[in-house]
């Protein structure tokens, strides 16, 4: 593994894209970063964190194991992760589909993920997170942000929070090596929020009430309604609640 720390940057993300890095010849390459001036979350929106407080950080995949039609499973693997690695400081973390991590019902880290494909092939993946750890106070207009501190009283030691995490992503990622996707696939199922349970979401039609009953391969939500009938998502198809 390369690791790039840098102080300042617009973007981890950013700068794993840019043509100096691509070009090195490591297969895993992670950058991290004390502050981000254009750190994206979902959908657009900006990703506050408070400079030297939280971890921002991008991981660049060369060739991963994956066909692309199971690329979500990069995913599904990073997820696991981060809910692994903050299941060692509270109970409660659960991922929200499709990568975000929870805590009850607020954010305490989001992901984003980037294909690049030469053909039909995949060239590299670049996996961008953002883990709110010491930060005490958000001002941004983000509705149910929170952080590790928030909730165990007590700064985390960063680097050894990154370092848990990285152990075990990269165990993941060689289950996915060693063709035991359907083993990496359940475990996410099982930490879904809201898996099972009835509760309310949006979508082009409007407000309905269902339940999550699976994830498929691709990344597909899948959701059932009260007459039993099911609908298939795509990500920012539909809404929670």
């Amino acid at each position: 593994m390369k690791r790039i720390r840098l102080d300042t940057v617009d973007s981890t993300m950013k700068y794993l894209a840019c043509h100096e890095v691509v070009a090195c010849e490591d297969s895993f390459v992670l950058v991290t970063a004390e502050q981000q001036t254009e750190g994206r979350g979902q959908q657009g929106t900006s990703w506050e964190s408070e400079r030297g407080k939280n971890l921002l950080f991008s991981i660049r995949l060369d060739r991963p194991p994956l066909k692309s039609d199971r690329l979500f499973l990069l995913s599904e693997a990073n997820a696991l992760a981060l809910v692994e690695t903050l299941d060692e400081y509270a109970e409660g973390f659960s991922i929200k589909w499709p990568n975000d991590i929870y805590f009850e019902d607020k954010k305490i880290s989001g992901t984003l993920v980037q294909h690049t494909f030469q053909g039909v092939a995949v060239a590299h993946t670049i996996v961008g997170v953002g883990l709110n750890v010491n930060q005490t106070v958000f001002k941004s207009d983000a509705p149910n942000p929170v952080s590790l501190i928030n909730i165990i009283g007590r700064e985390v030691e960063r680097e050894r929070l990154l370092s848990a995490y990285l152990e075990r992503f990269e165990a993941y990622l060689q289950m996915l090596s060693n063709d035991r996707c359907e083993a990496l696939h359940q475990r996410y199922l099982r930490r879904l929020y809201r898996l099972g349970e009835w509760a309310d979401y949006r979508d082009a039609q409007g407000c309905f009430r269902a339940q999550i009953v699976d994830v498929e391969h691709a990344g597909t939500l899948v959701v059932a309604l009260p007459d039993g009938a099911q609908r298939r998502y795509a990500f920012k198809e539909v809404q929670y609640e």
